[in-house]
């Protein structure tokens, strides 16, 4: 959702927080639409109240510097925006209390693996989006939180789940070649990761070879019937990145999730509202003969699915 903000910093106005390494923090913003926001505090030094609140205190650390304070304030929807203050400590003229020396020898590496890079999981389905007054372009469905498993010879050798950009970081491993199971749907059995042929999965191999260059490689899970053939996703932006907001500085994880539906696959229930008769009698010589016009459920209402305008992810 759109939103703007704006930040100021002020030496701290009440007695508890008082201080010449206190600075008071303040961000101003406000949301077109409405929407209740939320607030990020972080600094690169020092210590900071990290409040869901517009304002909280700095405690600037010892020594001169220059340090950044970040606010993120954000809808809940996805929409956030961030902000950065700077603040020098040379004025304070504080001292810096003097750290012991630390030596420490370079370990020797006898390990015989070698890193396997990413697992990127995205649909395999070519889906377009638009916007209003706009064409349909394609854009990438990211799978977040798939089930994977990674195996060698049969034997799992790591586990783990992708994150808002369907992406999974491997450890190190030694070289050879690995099976990936996965199941896009939470607690169900894993299974094959690969294109379907005749209607059942295939395997998705990948090779690990002595300092390879890392890579990212690219899985496209087929979906379980079971599913509707809907895709729970992360939709990404023209440029492919995520629509959304993926911070490990503010822990910050925040995407527009897509619920795509097949078209004619969900329909509401029928109302079957009138059936009607029509009858007439005809007499030809001793004979009655009588013609009948059904129709039945005459006014039928089903009710379309529809979907929000388009808007900010």
């Amino acid at each position: 959702m759109p939103f703007a903000a704006s930040s100021t910093a002020l030496r701290s106005l009440s007695s508890q927080d008082s201080g010449p390494n206190k600075t008071y923090l303040k961000v101003q913003a406000s949301d077109a639409d409405g929407d209740a926001l939320h607030y990020q505090w972080r600094v690169t030094a020092g210590t900071v109240e990290n409040r869901d609140s517009p304002e909280t205190v700095w405690t600037m650390p010892d020594g001169p510097g220059l340090h950044f304070a970040y606010v993120t304030v954000s809808d809940a929807k996805g929409g956030y925006v961030e902000q950065q203050y700077a603040v020098s400590t040379d004025a304070l003229e504080s001292a810096v209390a003097p750290r012991p020396q630390i030596s420490r020898a370079a370990p020797t590496i006898t390990s015989d693996t070698s890193s396997a890079g990413r697992l990127r999981f995205k649909s395999a389905d070519t889906l377009n989006f638009s916007v209003a007054a706009s064409a349909a372009v394609p854009r990438t469905v990211y799978l977040p939180d798939v089930q994977v498993q990674i195996e060698q010879g049969g034997v799992a050798v790591f586990s783990g789940i992708t994150d808002l950009g369907g992406e999974l970081s491997l450890p190190a491993l030694v070289a050879g070649t690995y099976v990936v199971k996965c199941s896009t749907v939470p607690g169900a059995p894993l299974r094959d990761c690969g294109s379907l042929v005749a209607d059942a999965p295939t395997a998705f191999t990948f090779t690990v070879a002595k300092d390879d260059i890392l890579s990212v490689r690219d899985v496209k899970p087929p979906l379980p019937s079971g599913r509707n053939l809907r895709v729970f996703g992360h939709v990404a932006l023209s440029d492919g990145a995520v629509c959304g907001a993926q911070s490990e500085f503010f822990s910050l994880l925040k995407a527009a999730t897509v619920q795509l539906i097949q078209p004619g696959t969900m329909y509401d229930e029928r109302l079957y509202q009138l059936d009607l008769r029509a009858s007439k009698s005809f007499r030809i010589g001793r004979a009655r003969l009588q013609a009948n016009v059904d129709l039945y459920n005459a006014i039928v209402a089903v009710q379309s699915l529809s979907a929000p305008p388009a808007g900010h992810p």
